[in-house]
């Protein structure tokens, strides 16, 4: 019985992949993501913890607009899990030989908008490689957690006096905002003539937070 090979097939559906956008430019194109999201945030009352890198999830949607069958511009709006930061902070104490440490948790969900400029290579194949950069605005929302905390005064072998640093105490959340650059790269690889999937990693840089982004995910051209 005369049988197909499996390479004969792939190199038969070959011209087929190669036209797997339409032959018409798409005037836009809608993906959503998710993926993984480190973050490094600002290091002020954490000034031992300027390496600190946190990971978790992301996920988000980008509106993209064609120009040419190369040249696009995108917007994103995206968000990310909870992270946690461990600090340490110092308190005075009356009757301490000098400041006292005690732990806070701080914990972390960014916001991210960006706006940015895509170059996307090749022209009507089912892959296409692509670099971006732009701006993105960065909305940091953390709040604290103390646990209560004691300092025993007098000799350590036979503390005399129990004196509270802190009480015990969770603050209101607070949102700060920054802005800084993005870039970074990716592909779209076509199911269809205008459906596909993407894959995109992402660099965010601002004054005071560094962030890393590595996502997939679907989209359609209309």
């Amino acid at each position: 019985m005369f049988r197909i090979s499996p390479c004969f097939t792939i190199l038969l559906l070959l011209p087929s992949l190669a036209l797997a956008q339409t032959a018409e430019p798409p005037a836009w194109d809608f993906t959503a993501a998710a993926g993984l999201f480190e973050y490094r945030p600002d290091p002020d009352g954490a000034p031992n913890y300027r390496d600190y890198w946190s990971a978790t999830w992301r996920s988000g949607g980008t509106v993209g607009r064609y120009w040419t069958p190369n040249l696009k511009t995108e917007v994103e709006l995206a968000t990310s899990g909870e992270s946690r930061r461990w600090s340490q902070r110092f308190a005075v104490v009356p009757g301490a030989t000098g400041p006292v440490p005690y732990g806070v948790d701080e914990y972390f969900r960014i916001t991210q908008g960006s706006a940015r400029i895509v170059w996307q290579f090749f022209d009507n194949q089912w892959i296409h490689p692509c670099l971006l950069a732009g701006t993105v605005v960065n909305a940091e929302r953390r709040r604290e957690v103390v646990q209560e905390q004691f300092h025993y005064l007098g000799d350590f072998r036979s503390p005399t006096t129990r004196v509270l640093v802190v009480p015990e105490q969770a603050k209101a959340p607070t949102t700060t905002f920054d802005a800084g650059l993005v870039f970074g790269g990716g592909a779209k690889l076509y199911f269809s003539p205008s459906v596909f999937a993407n894959t995109t990693l992402l660099f965010t840089r601002s004054r005071p937070s560094t962030s890393v982004s590595w996502v997939g995910g679907l989209g359609i051209d209309f």
